[in-house]
């Protein structure tokens, strides 16, 4: 109370009449958050007005529809710009419009009624959990709505001294949606219910398929495949084994073979909500039809469907990973590698972390793990697996050199690669990787010679940087993280650690990274490369946040990577939270600055680089 007394409010004099139907406390309020946002003096009452009247409702609330005594009862709720319906069997949801006449407060019974014949198309995501990407969307989205069209113009994202605002806001609407979801969720079927929330899938496409249908068959089907079922049923895209250009594979089960199509070049399939549907009600066995969907041996699927949710990741998990299109890549991976399949969390954990590092060139083939990772630790939460996975960020390294321009002998290089690759040890294409990172140094020497009218161009030039405040951030341990800006601050930095970060100035000027370097008294200790990734696959890159922030490698002297144990790391940890989080202010939009520098506009040096490292891989493999 004290700290509010201290906000200036406005002169009850000269208060506008529509505000001192308020409390000085919500004008007090009102005022930080016309003072933190810099609201001009001249929209300053429009701004209070708007602030005061949005949140005197928290436009969450839910009405029962049925009559009272009913088991299942028809529930109608609000959340912010989403309108959820409970039919009594399945759960939709649709996106307010000025035109449906939403009322702020909870409606009658009655006038609920009225609202759902008023209500468009329910094409929009339901939400059974406020711990949700989309119920933290929908929070924000009305924290947003509360400052009003005045403050579109401001920058109001929800970093840095923002997050003083939207921190608190949010926080306050997720727990009034969480409220009003308890509710909500007492009238559904709690046997479902506790079923999707069992394989840790709390998604209304999951409670909706398994109400759809033969009850008892379904909730069997996803107690016997509690990740493997919530991913085909939920995924944007169904796998159905291809007859080259013969299109879809008929069925061995009548059932389940595909419409027939409606045109000669369409091949109208079922989509998994439909196909696992029908392999449930028919009673048809489960496990041999996945075996046969996904083309992977039966044991694999017996395996998947003996590891637990909490162990192996939920179907929400493996999404987020890979996105809709797919899920599942990985998990069959892991459950094909024969006496090294992960078994509890951890071991699944590191699992995927290595998988992530594979080069895309590999993923998508038939590659046999067990042979790649020949005389490794059997034991996937070893931690010898932290350099192995640096090794193999270095071979998706390798793949991009041959991928990044198409010339002379490009083409030769990468089948080259794949092949010896797809056929070769982890040790094997270990000594392949020591090899190119020597090879490097002699392809700088030769190129320098080459454009020798270049050297000099642009080593001074910076690419923007991510840090707003470009100086030495000093971590809590005495060391300091040094954004590296520019090629020269690249080839020193090679120069100190003796690694190949100088050939990382394209991908800088290409806006696909940004580079540091972690330091003691001036000395590097060890260099990371950050790049923006979407933790959704699907979601648009528009939306990219500090949290989007990705550390691709860590490495010291020598290309080793830092133990977790050490400063270097500890510190280098400690400077990406605090980007994360907004505390380092940061800028994401990483221009391609390529075409206006000398050394990569019309010079050729890029495509010589590719030329020279598809030249060695040409000599190197066929000599092996």
């Amino acid at each position: 109370m004290a700290a509010l007394e201290k906000i200036p409010t406005v002169n009850s004099g000269t208060l506008d009449p529509t505000l001192r139907i308020y409390s000085e406390q919500h004008l007090a309020v009102a005022n930080t958050w016309a003072e933190h946002f810099k609201i001009p003096p001249a929209q300053h009452a429009a701004f209070l007005r708007h602030y005061l009247r949005s949140t005197t409702n928290t436009r969450c609330w839910s009405v029962v529809l049925g009559r009272e005594g009913d088991q299942i009862n028809p529930v109608l709720a609000r959340f912010g710009e989403l309108i959820q319906y409970f039919d009594g069997r399945s759960i939709r949801a649709c996106k307010c419009v000025p035109a449906h006449r939403i009322p702020l407060f909870k409606p009658t019974p009655a006038a609920a009624e009225k609202l759902l014949s008023r209500m468009g198309f329910w094409s929009e995501p339901p939400i059974l959990t406020s711990f949700s990407k989309r119920a933290r969307e929908i929070a924000h989205a009305m924290s947003s709505a509360d400052l009003g069209k005045l403050s579109r113009g401001l920058d109001v994202r929800p970093i840095g001294r923002n997050n003083r605002y939207f921190g608190i806001r949010n926080r306050f609407y997720l727990k009034q949606i969480g409220g009003v979801l308890k509710n909500f969720c007492r009238h559904l079927d709690q046997e479902l219910l506790h079923a999707i929330r069992s394989a840790r899938c709390p998604a209304a496409e999951l409670y909706n398929w398994l109400a759809d249908g033969n009850r008892e068959r379904r909730l069997q089907a996803l107690k016997a495949q509690p990740v493997l079922i919530p991913l085909l049923v939920m995924a944007e895209s169904t796998p159905w084994p291809m007859d080259g250009f013969q299109g879809a594979k008929a069925s061995p089960w009548a059932e389940l073979n595909p419409t027939p199509p409606a045109h000669e070049d369409e091949n109208v399939l079922g989509t998994g909500y439909d196909i696992l549907g029908t392999t449930a009600d028919s009673g048809l066995p489960l496990n041999q039809v996945l075996a046969w969907m996904l083309e992977v041996p039966l044991s694999s699927i017996r395996f998947i469907g003996q590891q637990r949710p909490f162990h192996i990741g939920s179907a929400l998990t493996h999404f987020e990973r890979e996105g809709r299109a797919t899920g599942w890549n990985a998990m069959l991976a892991g459950a094909a590698t024969g006496n090294r399949r992960p078994l509890v969390k951890q071991q699944w954990k590191s699992f995927f972390t290595i998988w992530d590092k594979l080069p895309w060139q590999l993923t998508q083939r038939d590659i046999d793990l067990n042979r790649l990772f020949t005389g490794c630790p059997t034991d996937w939460a070893d931690k010898a697996w932290t350099n192995i996975a640096a090794r193999i960020t270095d071979l998706r390294e390798l793949f991009e050199h041959v991928s990044r321009h198409h010339v002379d002998d490009t083409k030769a290089a990468k089948k080259l690669l794949e092949t010896f690759v797809l056929s070769s040890t982890y040790h094997q294409i270990g000594r392949l990787i020591d090899g190119f990172h020597l090879a490097l140094i002699d392809i700088r020497t030769q190129l320098d010679t080459e454009f020798s009218f270049l050297l000099g161009s642009d080593e001074r030039t910076a690419w923007p940087s991510l840090l707003i405040n470009e100086t030495t951030i000093d971590c809590p341990n005495g060391l300091q993280i040094v954004e590296l800006k520019c090629p020269l601050d690249l080839w020193e930095e090679h120069c100190a650690l003796g690694h190949c970060i100088d050939g990382y100035d394209y991908r800088a000027y290409l806006g696909a990274c940004r580079l540091f370097s972690v330091r003691l008294n001036g000395q590097s200790l060890a260099s990371a490369e950050v790049t923006l990734e979407r933790r959704i696959i699907s979601a648009p890159v528009a939306k990219w946040t500090p949290r989007n922030l990705t550390t691709v490698q860590l490495r010291g002297r020598g290309n080793i990577p830092p133990a977790t144990t050490s400063q270097a790391y500890k510190a280098y940890e400690w400077f990406l939270g605090r980007v994360r989080t907004g505390e380092l202010p940061s800028r994401l939009d990483w221009p391609d600055m390529t075409s206006s520098l000398a050394r990569f506009a019309n010079m050729g040096r890029q495509k010589r680089h590719s030329q020279a490292v598809a030249q060695w891989i040409i000599q190197r493999l066929t000599q092996a």
